[in-house]
């Protein structure tokens, strides 16, 4: 138990006793106080952060919804992603899955940049060097660089829905 003194401004004392079962002196008050703090402000940071949200702070974006088909030499790409990456840098970044070559996504209003890739599975090899090694499958991008890591491809979103077609050349270098 630990007693506190309070005294008013006249100067006439009251005594009040406040139970701590972990606290057998002043020190260990004080360091009960201190860590409960520490977990109080960890708990309004945390909060904080989670009530932010992630991303654009919750400005709210103009979208467009765009679909279309991506094409390799004329044929459609089977499986892949694709990327709408605003120029500014200030909204968020669209993506879609190419799934028989159509994809579907909402993107910010303004010019992107975009970026395709489907890899491919060229073959296998062994995680580890050992008789029981679990196998992988070795993978290689089957698009040109330059419709994705160096990507020339640009496309100003405008209009509420668009249709947006990829015919995409695998001699491009």
């Amino acid at each position: 138990m630990l007693r506190i003194v309070l005294r008013a401004a006249n100067q006439t004392s009251r005594t009040r006793e406040i139970f701590f079962p972990r606290a057998n002196s002043q020190p260990e008050l004080l360091g009960l106080l201190i860590q409960n703090l520490t977990r109080v402000v960890c708990w309004m940071i945390l909060i904080g952060c989670m009530a932010s949200g992630c991303g654009h702070h919750g400005l709210d974006v103009p979208t467009a919804t765009i679909s279309g088909i991506v094409t390799l030499d004329g044929q459609p790409v089977e499986k892949g992603t694709i990327n709408f990456i605003p120029a500014d840098g200030l909204a968020p970044t669209a993506g879609a899955i190419v799934q028989a070559g159509k994809y579907s996504l909402k993107a910010p209003k303004g010019e992107a940049r975009i970026q395709i890739s489907a890899p491919k599975v060229v073959g296998t090899r062994k995680i580890y060097d050992t008789p029981d090694s679990p196998i992988e499958d070795v993978v290689e991008e089957n698009i040109p660089s330059i419709y994705n890591a160096d990507s020339v491809l640009t496309y100003k979103v405008k209009t509420n829905q668009s249709n947006v077609d990829f015919d995409l050349k695998s001699d491009q270098k």
